[in-house]
């Protein structure tokens, strides 16, 4: 049997020999006969490569075995006729794309024969197909058969790396390097770093194996790998270069390396590593790609760049269009980032995200419709699935297409009922941020219909109603709240506040903030509150005091709107100006802070004496 990949061998047993539905039997015949006349010589097994793990393949180039020295060819025997039968429908059923049957043929053969040839071929075909199972069968039969074959060690220890056993693995692999073959150590140190078990048992059998064989440079880099991954950043530089000095020509050593470097906070040196390795591996896709990304975070021009040098050599890779679009999105999304997330779309890959952006594109162009076109057309699943929904009803509902907007969420309540609560609540928020309060408390009410005594739409419908001047209704739902809940601190807080803030009921307020206080001692907002009623009761020092204590806790604009009028009011006005200074700066759009300093300096600037209403005078001590 030919020496060759799985997928060639596979495609030229199974492709030009028979017209589908017409069978060229002499062709087919004679065709069979000498490639079961090959598979029956035991020093004919194909030189399987071995594969490193699905998720690391782009990554790690396949390991390339050493030719073994040429052996003598046994003679040629014959298969009883039983077999050669079996296996001439396993040819024509792979002719019809019938490969399971073609396999299961092949392996039975394989068993029955104990030909290393037919074990081989088995395994072959079983790689070619993605059948783990029958492939990791397959090869371990054929090592059986050929215990010293380095194509059937390869594969074997391939196959019990991708299904996760490693420590076997490791096992095939000693016996290739003992024989002086190369191994698949940097694939199986890659399969086993994103597995935190799977890394603390591998790594001490790497950090054995090269106490024997110290010049592996496959060995020192999958010990660098596994080193890299358990956060041994040193370590894993020092087995990066040292596999480098064994093997200059090792490129996936330098990758290893600006990976750690870029880890250990050394950009320059790692961005300046790959440039010199480009220089002399200017084709080097692995490279180009590294160099790429560390660029995305530090240079997004040259960054594009290198993108669009992979998009051009690679027009097919996704992944490397994605990226390309992204950054022109970001760099200047109206110069190519439709064409390449269309592009993808066309593909029928990436489609979610790239509705996403172009949906963003469309929005930054005021182009509503279409912006909503796409963003409805991101799926669950998507890490951008809400984000579209709240984009895409905010410019509905902007625009004043409510209708459009709340068919949108009845669709999403239907089709996700479990998560029917989370639209009405996104649905009211992005309604508020549009002051449609009416409309919120609509919809909050027919949620309380479907959700009864939820304390979220409670409490959301209590500040809608705060918000359209219903105070009765505001303060309703909040005790309906607070009869379930007597240890809300939220609602307790934002009772009692508003109710101080109104300068009403003060010692309710009082009891109310307390009581939250008590609950959550460190909480800021509730530090604030409590300094506030004090203002309020006339309790200047201790309004202070804890007023003080929430700003030092929280850099609040409205914090610090509560402290300064405090301060002013008490005659520290120089003091109070920096406050509000400072409110200021954390939040230069504050409307709060310039408000209370109208309201104390007057229009002019000076001050007028006024205060929040029905303040008393403060206490005087007695003498």
């Amino acid at each position: 049997m030919p020496a060759r990949d799985g997928t060639a061998a596979f495609s030229d047993l199974f492709s030009g020999r028979l017209a589908p539905g017409r069978p060229n039997r002499m062709a087919l015949a004679l065709a069979l006969a000498m490639t079961l006349s090959a598979c029956a010589q035991q020093g004919a097994a194909p030189q399987v490569q071995p594969e490193a793990a699905p998720e690391i393949a782009a990554e790690l180039p396949v390991v390339k075995l050493s030719p073994p020295e040429k052996a003598p060819e046994p003679p040629v025997r014959e298969f009883p006729i039983d077999t050669f039968y079996t296996l001439l429908v396993a040819e024509v059923a792979g002719n019809r794309e019938q490969y399971d049957i073609a396999m299961a043929n092949y392996y039975q053969q394989a068993e029955a024969t104990r030909d290393p040839g037919v074990a081989a071929r088995a395994t072959e075909i079983a790689r070619y197909l993605n059948a783990r199972r029958a492939a990791l069968r397959a090869s371990q039969l054929w090592v059986d058969l050929e215990p010293k074959n380095p194509a059937a060690l390869t594969t074997a220890a391939s196959e019990l790396a991708l299904a996760g056993r490693l420590n076997e693995a490791l096992y095939y692999c000693e016996r290739l390097m003992e024989n002086g073959f190369n191994a698949p150590m940097t694939a199986i140190a890659a399969r086993a770093a994103g597995d935190q078990a799977a890394l603390a048992g591998v790594l001490p059998e790497y950090q054995r194996l090269l106490q024997t064989f110290p010049r592996n440079a496959e060995l020192l880099l999958g010990t660098g790998i596994l080193l890299h991954n358990s956060r041994q950043l040193d370590e894993a530089l020092k087995h990066a270069r040292l596999s480098q000095e064994v093997d200059p020509n090792l490129v996936d050593a330098p990758l290893l390396e600006s990976r750690v470097l870029n880890d250990l906070g050394r950009k320059e040196e790692a961005l300046s590593l790959l440039s010199r390795m480009l220089e002399a591996y200017p084709d080097n896709h692995h490279l180009r790609l590294q160099y790429a990304r560390f660029l995305a975070s530090e240079d997004l021009d040259k960054a594009r760049d290198e993108f669009a040098v992979l998009v051009e050599r690679n027009p097919n890779d996704d992944s490397v269009i994605f990226s390309l679009a992204v950054i022109q999105f970001e760099l200047a999304p109206d110069e190519g980032a439709e064409q390449l997330f269309q592009r993808l779309i066309e593909m029928d890959k990436h489609v979610s995200s790239a509705n996403y952006y172009l949906g963003q594109i469309y929005e930054n162009q005021r182009n509503v419709a279409s912006a909503v076109q796409h963003y409805r057309k991101v799926e669950p699943g998507n890490a951008d699935y809400l984000k579209a929904i709240q984009r895409g009803n905010r410019l509905l509902t902007a625009a004043g297409a409510h209708d459009m907007s709340h068919g949108w969420f009845n669709e999403l309540r239907e089709r996700h009922p479990n998560n029917g609560l989370d639209f009405y609540m996104i649905e009211s928020e992005i309604l508020a941020q549009h002051q449609q309060y009416d409309n919120v408390h609509a919809l909050l009410s027919k949620a309380l219909a479907q959700f009864p005594s939820n304390g979220r739409i409670l409490f959301a419908r209590a500040i809608a109603n705060q918000s359209r001047g219903k105070m009765a209704l505001f303060e309703q739902d909040l005790r309906q709240l607070l009869e379930m809940d007597p240890d809300n601190t939220v609602a307790l807080n934002t009772l009692g506040y508003t109710l101080a803030d109104r300068g009403e009921r003060l010692d309710e307020a009082f009891v109310l903030i307390e009581r939250a206080l008590q609950l959550k001692p460190d909480d800021p907002a509730i530090i604030d509150s409590m300094g506030w009623v004090h203002f309020r009761k006339g309790n200047y020092e201790e309004a202070i005091r804890y007023l003080r204590q929430a700003f030092d806790k929280l850099q609040d604009h409205e914090v610090a709107a509560h402290l300064g009028e405090v301060l002013w009011v008490t005659g520290e006005q120089e003091v109070a100006q920096e406050i509000w200074d400072q409110g200021l700066q954390i939040k230069p759009d504050s409307h709060i802070i310039p408000g209370v300093i109208q309201r104390l300096k007057g229009p002019n600037g000076g001050p007028t004496g006024e205060t929040t209403a029905d303040v008393p005078p403060p206490e005087v001590p007695d003498q």
